[in-house]
């Protein structure tokens, strides 16, 4: 039932506003799904109460407060590997964030992924080593595992 409802909403059905356990419900699997922002959007425009918008509302705040942080930190990136005379390519959920959501932060996503060129490894990878970013150990090769991984807290 709740997957059902959170399904409409994101695919822009509108949608009743359902009795309070439902609401509740919803609550918790958008907040698990990341989608919270999506959600309170999809109920806004459908007319859901205010008691509604009051309740997703702290964790639609947290998702655009780190929206500014990941942009934040995807600038300090690319502009590192520019200075390094890397031209990543942003692909995926960051890419997608800015082109196609009304907002960044509507955008759920964990992690940003780039695609450069294979001649650029070791001059990507020394980038990011000196902002604070270490590899992860992951089952490397030339054909099917090409990527690389970095993390930072």
């Amino acid at each position: 039932m709740t997957e059902d409802l959170l399904a409409a909403l994101l695919c822009g059905q509108r949608v009743a506003e359902p009795p309070a356990p439902a609401r509740l419900a919803l609550l918790d699997v958008a907040h698990e799904q990341g989608v919270s922002p999506l959600v309170a959007l999809a109920t806004s425009r459908a007319g859901w109460s205010a008691e509604f918008a009051d309740a997703i509302r702290p964790w639609c705040a947290a998702e655009a407060a780190l929206s500014v942080v990941r942009a934040r930190e995807l600038r300090r990136v690319l502009d590192a590997l520019h200075g390094a005379g890397v031209q990543p390519l942003v692909i995926k959920g960051a890419q997608l964030e800015w082109t196609h959501y009304p907002a960044p932060g509507l955008r759920p996503r964990t992690d940003t992924d780039l695609l450069i060129a294979e001649a650029d490894r070791g001059r990507m990878r020394a980038s990011l080593e000196a902002l604070g970013y270490q590899p992860l150990a992951h089952v490397t090769g030339d054909v099917a595992f090409t990527q690389c991984h970095h993390w930072r807290i």
